[in-house]
């Protein structure tokens, strides 16, 4: 009898354990692929065990705003609905997140030679969000940067890739950003609710990533004077706010300003005029001249 009460409390033990194991969220693993120092930015990798399931992969690349955490928040829900559809997915996070983007090539360079690594295949799919984009294009354009300050040649590792709302000729946005950091900001008050300007702020402003990603930066030239596609599929997607375009919302706020009637800043800086999702104009974030579909 002791020893039939024995066998139900083991068994009892292991099948709550399995229950715990089967209804605990995935945890994510990282694998670290370089320290920052001063001039050049490090990064991590972050994927997840139970995840893996030798599916295709997937990387996922994030813009200016990655903050290095890897959480599941940056991405939304894509990262559950991928795996969901059987990816193992994979993301990057390099930090900080305002240094150049030949440097934040290397690091995607990294990133694919890492999951090549350990999952033992040959090519990953990418998905790159804003400023993640330029840095992933670098890559397979040959503008990579290694801290040696030496060129990295793409390694013909990437099968297709999804470019959202990325500036691949730039975002008026930024350029109005450097010089308004520059010549208004540091003394004036920023309305709480102007998020992306108060982040932009926090980062000290005028940094080489938002230099690259102004209109008519030499790093947007560099990349689209001799776009080659290298055998990879590309998608397109890009978004268009309602408030993006010229209206009164948006006008009052400046010529306020304009006449000295307001201290604070007149907006939360925006692309005023343009088709835009409110940071990068749609004409800027599309390469359907050359023959990449949009959504």
């Amino acid at each position: 009898m002791k020893n039939k009460i024995k066998l139900s409390l083991l068994l009892f033990i292991i099948f709550f354990n399995i229950y715990l194991i089967s209804a605990s969220p995935s945890q994510p693993n990282s694998t670290h692929l370089k320290n920052p120092s001063p001039d050049y930015p490090g990064a991590n990798l972050y994927y997840c065990d139970t995840c893996i399931n030798n599916g295709e992969l997937v990387l996922l690349v994030p813009g200016w705003s990655n903050d290095a955490t890897g959480s599941e928040e940056d991405w939304g829900q894509l990262e559950t609905e991928l795996e969901g559809q059987y990816y193992d997915v994979w993301k990057l996070s390099y930090y900080p997140a305002n240094m150049s983007n030949k440097k934040n090539a290397y690091l995607v360079y990294l990133a694919t030679q890492k999951i090549k690594e350990i999952t033992k295949k040959d090519k990953v799919h990418v998905i790159a969000h804003s400023m993640g984009g330029l840095a992933v294009r670098g890559y397979i354009q040959n503008m990579a940067v290694d801290p040696n300050g030496s060129e990295v040649t793409y390694d013909d590792d990437i099968d297709k890739v999804v470019l959202i709302a990325s500036p691949m000729y730039g975002s008026y946005y930024t350029n109005l950003l450097d010089e308004v950091y520059s010549k208004e900001l540091q003394n004036r008050i920023i309305p709480s609710n102007c998020l992306f300007t108060l982040d932009y702020l926090k980062r000290q402003g005028d940094t080489n990533a938002t230099i690259d990603m102004e209109i008519g930066s030499d790093f947007t030239w560099e990349l689209n004077k001799n776009f080659n596609k290298k055998d990879i599929s590309y998608l397109t997607i890009s978004g268009i706010d309602a408030y993006s375009d010229l209206s009164i919302i948006n006008v009052l706020p400046s010529i306020a300003h304009l006449f000295g009637l307001v201290s604070v800043a007149p907006y939360c800086i925006q692309n005023v005029g343009q088709r835009s999702d409110g940071i990068v104009p749609l004409q800027n974030s599309i390469l359907l001249s050359d023959n990449v579909p949009l959504i």
